[in-house]
């Protein structure tokens, strides 16, 4: 997709630079009132210096001194107001001279570079906020409809007038192609047939341009039979197109097709004058003083896809910055958002209203899970399914999906409960159009279970959006178990049980194990102060020698502090990239966390990214303690210290440090616990730390992770312990 991506934009590039080249020859270009079609005489204009020699439409016409029609193209194209041009038409001779064109004529060739460039942009503006197949069809057509309706320039040699005028054609033909398919793809890529039907209408569209190009260059007599041939297969195309976008239409949903009228009326209205002006191109007519006007109708088209994208959200993204934006196609919400509801249900109905929201979808239904019933339908979202949803789901689903424990399509889930009665509820929310089941769960008990709708440009059948949306359940889940552990904290023997499966999610979040290369190795642990904590490390994969090193430490102690811990990993995996430097995360992560503008959400962080290769750290630090460096036989080295914590100024902005490791030396980052432990009035850091580092240089990472830590805690004697949390990069 990335490669289909970076042809495209190349393209559109080319295309934009010929409108824009195009657009500053309008004023000055001459006219003669000609209107070509190949070799022969189109169209004469009443009035004109064409018709006032003599032209008259089905002559054949040629330069005097050049017998190749494409030169004649050229040199008309180049003609400015007082220029003559001798031309040879039947068996008579005649001198065309340019006269400087009509307001009317200047302003109608401005109105249709100004629609090529309304075009253009809407296709770039959609291709910035989107990476996937709807996007890219969709940037296509926006792309060949800019070459189309741009003015020609005038080019200095024939060769770029022939290819520009054989790309122009074959991006006529395959307006149509790439709208049946953009009309199969929404929503929701239902139209298989229709794609079949894209793709064949692509072949002859490549087919009709090869010949083209033949017959350009080794078969000039083959052009005039080709242009009948690409008029018919536009015509084809474009009734293929209307019959695609009626049935995209039909079989919507009804809050899809609310969202699709402004986009079937602008289509409707825009898109005949554009077929029409397109056969008359290809057909070498003149459209005569219709098409004229026909510019303004056909920006109807940009103009309603631009309204419809902010007003209706058909691509599920706005124009405006939102504070509730909705979700692009290739960033998928993987975290809800932190709820503050007092129990699992108000956690549930808040997932469900923020996946309705954010996703598009059609409808969200949710079903409770009961003891003995199975699940009881208690909220449905959006459009009513027919048939209509069913009152519940039996047991055996809610046992399918605790044993899936992810998001499932009812086939998957289908399969586990074969030969049973179950199989009826499934098939009726298969007709009401539900695509997936997503199951939430506190600790290992299934709460509830969402039956997610289609969305209008989302495919959630898509493996990168199970991902995402596994990643959402994961942590929604998380939401709703700790929501029923504040609705049961009279409960003392239920907290502790819970707090026992809290504890086994958090452990499951750290680095299962520590990455260790030829040049480099990390070895890093978490000791928090009671069932769960506040600190937290993270390994992030950003290439084959590559990582990046997270260690946090959150306000708070215990379950908040758990929840909190949660969210920033998630945020910070999002932010972060293979190209992301450490200062940009943090300040993305800074910025998210701000907004909140709750103290009990502020966060010292530092990230690093490690290339192992050149054995160098690059990190940035949000308020945690400076990373030591150690070298062995020179002691041990306060690293450049960090910046304000996270979450306290959105505007704070984050430097970034590079260190060069030799060979047996070490950087160590680490939470204030270890720093902080007490015996009497003596703290670890200040006393102990530098001359124990110093002492252990020569150890090996995992050996001076486990002394440090081991150290620290048994010189604590005074006070509260605090979570702990260190990682050792030692370069080798």
């Amino acid at each position: 997709m990335d490669r289909s991506w970076r042809a495209a934009w190349a393209a559109w590039t080319i295309v934009i630079g010929l409108a824009i080249w195009g657009l500053a020859d309008c004023p000055r270009r001459g006219d003669v009132g000609l209107l070509l079609r190949g070799d022969k005489v189109g169209a004469v204009e009443r009035g004109s210096p064409a018709a006032a020699a003599g032209l008259a439409p089905g002559e054949r016409i040629r330069l005097a001194a050049d017998p190749s029609d494409e030169s004649l193209r050229l040199e008309l194209a180049r003609l400015t107001p007082g220029q003559s041009l001798s031309v040879v038409h039947g068996q008579r001779s005649a001198t065309l001279v340019a006269r400087a064109p009509s307001r009317g004529l200047v302003a109608y060739r401005l109105a249709w570079a100004l629609v090529a460039l309304g075009f253009l942009l809407l296709g770039a503006a959609v291709g910035r906020r989107r990476r996937d197949r709807v996007a890219l069809v969709f940037f296509l057509w926006c792309t060949a409809s800019g070459l189309v309706l741009a003015p020609r320039p005038a080019w200095p040699i024939a060769a770029g007038a022939i290819a520009e005028e054989i790309l122009s054609s074959a991006a006529a033909l395959f307006l149509p192609a790439l709208l049946v398919h953009f009309f199969a793809l929404l929503p929701e890529s239902r139209g298989r047939r229709r794609k079949l039907v894209a793709y064949g209408l692509y072949g002859g569209a490549a087919a009709w341009t090869l010949a083209q190009g033949v017959a350009a260059t080794a078969a000039p007599g083959l052009q005039e039979a080709l242009l009948p041939v690409g008029a018919l297969l536009f015509a084809a195309g474009a009734a293929g197109a209307l019959i695609s976008f009626a049935l995209s239409y039909r079989g919507a949903s009804p809050r899809h097709r609310r969202r699709l009228q402004v986009l079937f009326w602008s289509a409707a209205v825009g898109l005949v004058p554009l077929v029409a002006m397109t056969l008359w191109s290809n057909l070498g007519s003149d459209p005569g003083a219709l098409g004229r006007l026909s510019a303004l109708l056909v920006l109807c088209v940009p103009a309603g896809f631009a309204y419809a994208i902010e007003v209706h959200q058909v691509f599920d993204f706005r124009w405006r910055p939102s504070r509730d934006r909705a979700v692009t196609a290739d960033a998928l919400p993987t975290t809800p958002p932190v709820f503050a509801a007092a129990d699992s249900r108000s956690v549930v109905d808040a997932v469900a209203a923020d996946l309705h929201s954010r996703l598009g979808l059609a409808h969200c239904g949710v079903f409770r899970t009961e003891e003995r019933n199975g699940a009881v339908l208690a909220t449905w979202l959006g459009d009513l399914p027919t048939p209509p949803a069913p009152a519940g789901l039996p047991a055996d689903v809610s046992r399918a999906l605790t044993r899936l424990s992810r998001p499932a399509d009812l086939g998957e889930v289908g399969a586990l409960v074969e030969g049973t009665a179950s199989r009826a509820a499934l098939g009726d929310l298969r007709e009401g159009g539900t695509k997936l089941l997503l199951p939430l769960f506190s600790g290992s008990r299934l709460v509830a279970t969402l039956a997610l709708g289609p969305g209008l440009s989302l495919d959630l059948s898509l493996p990168r959006h199970r991902a995402a949306l596994r990643e959402y359940a994961a942590h929604a889940s998380l939401a709703v178990e700790h929501a029923d552990l504040g609705a049961a904290r009279d409960d003392h023997s239920r907290v502790d049980r819970e707090l026992e499966v809290a504890r086994g999610i958090q452990e499951h979040l750290l680095p299962e194990r520590d990455p260790v290369f030829p040049t480099l190795a990390a070895a890093g642990a978490s000791i928090p102060s009671g069932r769960v904590g506040g600190d937290y490390y993270d390994y992030l994969p950003l290439g084959p020698r590559r990582f990046g090193v997270a260690v946090g430490d959150v306000c708070g102690k215990g379950v908040p502090a758990a929840l909190l811990v949660a969210h920033v990993q998630a945020a910070l995996r999002r932010h972060a990239g293979a190209e992301t430097r450490p200062g940009e995360v943090l300040n993305a992560l800074n910025q998210e966390l701000a907004r909140y503008h709750q103290a009990e959400k502020f966060v010292c962080l530092a990230y690093a990214v490690v290339d192992a290769p050149s054995r160098t750290v690059t990190w940035a630090n949000g308020g945690l303690h400076p990373p030591l460096w150690i070298k062995p036989g020179d002691g041990v080295h306060a690293l450049p210290g960090g910046d304000l914590i996270l979450g306290v100024e959105s505007e704070t902005r984050y430097r970034e440090h590079q260190v060069h490791l030799a060979p047996g030396e070490s950087v160590v980052l680490l939470t204030d616990g270890i720093l902080d432990a007490r015996s009497g009035n003596e703290d670890f850091g200040d006393s102990l730390l530098p001359e124990c580092l110093g002492r252990w240089a020569h150890l090996r990472a995992p050996r001076l992770r486990d002394r440090l830590l081991a150290e620290a805690r048994g010189f604590h004697r005074t006070g509260i312990i605090d979570d702990m949390t260190v990682v050792v990069l030692q370069a080798m």
